[in-house]
């Protein structure tokens, strides 16, 4: 599953990552694993990324490892196979040679 991240410090493609719920601001926030803090879920997510509602709904007191997939200026997309998103049924389609998450 993959989950665009807004973010405010430059990640390179690999790093591992943590996902927990930033009860401060109310947001999810995405951390380095040593704590450093890297961006917040978007809640606008690029087509094949979970949606916004998902990854708050779902990730409560949990941490989630991810790893970095794609970086842009300003936007990460991570990728994690947590059974935390496991809430629905989705299945992999290809559309237009990308392989996208489509529920159920």
């Amino acid at each position: 599953m993959y989950i665009g991240i807004c973010t405010m410090k430059k990640t390179k493609c690999g790093e591992p990552l943590v996902i927990k719920a930033d009860r401060v601001f109310g947001e999810v926030g995405v951390y380095t694993v040593g704590g450093e803090f890297v961006g917040y879920v978007s809640q606008t997510q690029p087509d094949g990324c979970l949606d916004y509602e998902t990854v708050c709904n779902a990730i409560g007191a949990n941490r989630v490892f991810c790893k970095s997939a794609v970086a842009f200026d300003g936007l990460l997309i991570v990728s994690t196979d947590s059974p935390v998103f496991n809430t629905g049924r989705y299945v992999r389609r290809e559309v237009e040679g990308y392989g996208l998450l489509l529920p159920v």
